[in-house]
């Protein structure tokens, strides 16, 4: 099963569009983001696991391989404030929320292990890029 968000990496004061994309397959059990992540963002791990179990709902990875493919993969993604598009694809893929409902709502915001959301860097950009992209 396949997913797609759309969140913003800051690069300066300028916002670049990152498609996240979250795939969910059988297999040895594992959780890769793939797509230059340091290693905050690369943490996600953790914290969108915790997050989606706080929140009562189904981790999709019990008993699957989940990748999650942070594009441009030139580009550097740094931070948590990718987890929420994360987390959001991951349950989209699972089908837990409707996938087409955020494949172009730039969702942006770091989680924490009690499943509540809380600003991350470069979090009032994100309007700018909206109102940029209309």
């Amino acid at each position: 099963m396949l997913a797609r968000t759309v969140t913003h990496a800051l690069v300066g004061l300028d916002a670049r569009r990152v498609d996240v994309e979250a795939h969910i397959e059988g297999g040895v059990p594992g959780f890769a983001i793939a797509g230059l992540a340091d290693r905050a963002c690369q943490e996600a791990k953790h914290r969108v696991r915790s997050g989606i179990a706080s929140a009562e709902l189904d981790w999709p990875g019990t008993n699957s391989r989940i990748t999650v493919n942070l594009a441009p993969a030139e580009l550097r993604k740094e931070g948590s404030g990718f987890d929420l598009p994360i987390a959001l694809a991951l349950l989209a893929a699972s089908r837990q929320v409707p996938p087409r409902r955020w494949a172009g709502t730039p969702p942006s915001a770091s989680s924490g292990s009690t499943g509540r959301c809380g600003l991350s860097a470069g979090s009032w950009l994100r309007p700018k890029a909206l109102a940029d992209r209309a």
